[in-house]
């Protein structure tokens, strides 16, 4: 079941991932609290940033940063991974299993 949910997840959505923003306790809790963000976690030592449009909200971020308290370091761009599918299965971000229409 997770490697057909992996699947559906990779056709057309990527993880936004992010250096660990400064400081780190406070970013997750900021960026959970955005709308349209579905999920934030640590891993790898990065943030990974759950959310439908994510390649819409990080342009605007990059574009005019809106958390004065914390500090921009940057961002990469990576498939889902199983991890990201079961935590997608397991919170309820099924914006993220279903194939994104085009």
């Amino acid at each position: 079941m997770f490697k057909t949910l992996l699947a559906r997840a990779r056709q057309g959505y990527r993880t936004a991932a992010f250096p660990p923003q400064e400081p780190v306790m406070p970013a997750l809790v900021r960026l959970r609290e955005v709308p349209g963000i579905l999920g934030v976690s640590l891993r790898s030592g990065s943030l990974r940033l759950y959310a439908a449009n994510a390649e819409q909200l990080v342009d605007e971020w990059e574009a005019h940063w809106p958390f004065n308290d914390l500090r921009w370091l940057g961002r990469r761009w990576v498939e889902p991974d199983m991890e990201d599918v079961f935590t997608a299965y397991s919170q309820g971000y099924d914006a993220l299993l279903k194939p994104r229409q085009t």
